[in-house]
């Protein structure tokens, strides 16, 4: 047993000194909006009337599969934490979650798809030395987590918040990361590359969030399958249940010991689910730049798009349940009076949303250039009679055809669920030009990668911290109560809203320009710049 861990000390240090500014950048984002949102909320809900108002917004069925259920009036009334806790843990969970995902797939299946496990393998090392630092560092970066969160609440000092109850919230946050940087390390050994390890885990943390919000809404067991249920169930700030750290620690060791397992078993740069064999001739679209552009993009898009449609419909079947609530409730109708249907309020949030999602996979999509460049695969095409301007806009051209794909299915599933569940359903034309509306905003990100994959590839990665940013002043924007040039930096917040009764096309056609605009600085940039390798 000792000699399958050789050496795991000094992997350890390895792999800390590898992504220690990836890993510092987090840590210091999570606390950064943590503490800068928890001190905004006494400012925020300062009396007993706009908490009351807060409860009434939160506790309806589209909040609860939304946010999260966890709290009643009384606690909202007598404690702040607690309405910091009910709009934020769950989002705060699914970014844990997603650091716990990117960094994991990357010391796993990203090292050993590149060569860098098989080079320090080669070396006097245990079998379960590299794998084993991995879960040791990522072990370490949550343990961070839970410490500086639950310092910086503490030292806040907001109205019903002592050191046990902060410690609880940074605790679950690191409890719940270690879950999913376990099933990414299982995964990893099921899959034969980064990005199919990448898609899976994802998949995970996606079912977990449907889970949880159909239990949620319908039955509180059902939520306990989630592990974002579990950390909704800490009830922290009012009784501290700590169980679901417990629960989280069982599960990650459990799952951390199957991965080892694994490991142990399969051949290095193997995995457990064999890709599909490929076709024994190329079809004439395949051999076409585009199209083979488009053939390795494939898998990603169609896993995307199913997560979209399972998102949309889910969110579209409790339109109904919002309905109800509302016209079974007299004086939130009468709060309601000369305020827009709440129905189209809630897809007014819910398309801002969704289409911060299914930018992700457009993103992606483009950003796969800078990938090929990085692995030395992007020579191949340039060596032929191909320009550097058609291999990008290759990749333009497919990450604009996937954002158009994910706002149609974003639209179509809506106003699908919404004929099968509302007596009054959607109206398709306004749902359908809500969704193309955000494309302008979706190509503003398109053209941002372009600009960045040709004037600085080195900080590609940045783009992807505006839209975590995007998703911030979606969630927390009213809360932080920032200025509102500072809301406007993300494109989402520029669109148009669905409920608008004249649809102004003057920031559509910004957002198109600038995005315009980028692209065209960007095709410059990389047609004068040198191959990277």
């Amino acid at each position: 047993m000792v000699n399958i861990f050789k050496e795991m000390p000094h992997m350890t240090g390895l792999l800390i000194r590898q992504l220690r500014l990836k890993i510092l950048l987090w840590l210091a984002g999570f606390a950064v909006i943590i503490v800068a949102t928890v001190t905004a909320y006494p400012s925020v809900y300062p009396d007993e009337e706009t908490r009351r108002g807060f409860a009434i917004t939160m506790n309806n069925p589209a909040m609860e599969a939304m946010v999260g259920s966890s709290y009643n009036l009384q606690d909202f009334l007598s404690t702040t934490a607690a309405l910091f806790a009910q709009e934020t843990m769950l989002f705060t969970l699914v970014i844990a979650a997603v650091m716990n995902i990117m960094l994991v797939s990357r010391m796993t299946r990203g090292d050993e798809e590149e060569g860098r496990t098989e080079f320090i393998r080669s070396l006097p090392i245990g079998r379960l030395s590299y794998l084993g630092a991995a879960m040791l560092v990522i072990t370490i970066v949550n343990i961070l987590l839970a410490a500086i969160i639950g310092t910086g609440l503490w030292a806040t000092d907001i109205d019903g918040t002592d050191w046990q109850s902060a410690y609880l919230y940074g605790s679950i946050l690191g409890g719940v990361g270690v879950v999913f940087a376990a099933i990414t390390a299982f995964l990893a050994q099921l899959a034969e590359t980064a990005r199919g390890t990448t898609i899976l885990s994802f998949g995970v943390l996606a079912v977990a969030y449907l889970v949880r919000a159909f239990g949620d809404v319908s039955n509180d067991t059902l939520s306990l399958i989630s592990p974002l249920g579990w950390g909704m169930r800490t009830n922290v700030f009012i009784q501290n249940d700590w169980w679901p750290v417990y629960s989280c620690v069982i599960a990650a060791f459990v799952l951390t010991a199957g991965a080892f397992y694994l490991h142990l078993v399969r051949d290095l740069d193997a995995g457990f689910i064999s890709p599909k064999p490929g076709n024994e001739h190329a079809s004439i679209f395949l051999k076409t730049p585009i199209g083979f552009t488009a053939h390795e993009q494939r898998v990603p898009i169609i896993v995307w798009a199913v997560f979209i449609v399972l998102f949309s419909t889910s969110f579209g079947y409790i339109l109904d349940d919002l309905e109800s609530y509302f016209a079974d409730n007299p004086f939130l109708e009468k709060m309601m009076q000369g305020e827009s249907d709440v129905t189209n309020q809630f897809v007014t949030l819910l398309m801002a949303m969704m289409s911060l999602i299914s930018a992700v996979p457009a993103v992606i999509s483009v950003m796969a250039l800078k990938k090929e460049e990085t692995a030395n695969r992007i020579e191949n095409f340039l060596s032929k009679a191909i320009s550097r301007t058609r291999v990008m806009g290759n990749y333009l051209l497919l990450g604009v055809a996937t954002s158009i794909l994910m706002q149609a299915l974003i639209a179509l599933s809506l106003w699908g669920t919404s004929t099968a569940v509302l007596n009054q359903p959607l109206d398709a034309g306004d749902i359908f030009l809500a969704a193309f509306t955000y494309l302008a905003a979706i190509w503003v990100l398109l053209g941002l990668s372009i600009l960045l994959i040709g004037l600085v590839p080195k900080i590609t990665s940045i783009i992807w911290l505006y839209l975590i940013y995007g998703f911030i002043i979606i969630f927390l924007g009213d809360v932080l109560d920032l200025p509102d040039w500072f809301d406007s930096l993300s494109v989402f917040e520029i669109v148009p809203a669905l409920s608008s009764e004249a649809f102004d096309t003057k920031p559509v056609i910004l957002l198109l320009g600038i995005s315009l605009v980028t692209s065209l600085v960007g095709f410059i940039s990389y047609n004068k710049r040198d191959i990277q390798n």
